[in-house]
């Protein structure tokens, strides 16, 4: 592998990381060994009318599914 200047480097093993360590997300747990995706479907009634022009729609609906799937309110998160 060429480093930055062109140059060869030599990769120790036990400074790599698995993939999975570097994925992060929450999931709930229904009953004792049922995981499910916290979130849901973007909604233009509740959410607003364009996700894809107005970062503020899918931060609602992120805010409006969680809060209904877990009652954590993410209204006062102040980075996404």
């Amino acid at each position: 592998i060429n480093n930055e200047n062109g140059k060869s480097a030599t990769i120790n093993p036990d400074d790599l990381e698995h993939p999975t360590k570097l994925i992060k997300f929450l999931v709930g747990v229904r009953h004792q060994n049922e995981y499910f995706p916290i979130g849901g479907p973007w909604s233009k009634s509740l959410d607003g009318a364009n996700p894809e022009s107005d970062p503020q729609v899918l931060r609602r609906t992120a805010i409006r599914c969680v809060q209904a799937q877990t009652g954590m309110d993410l209204s006062k998160c102040i980075q996404w």
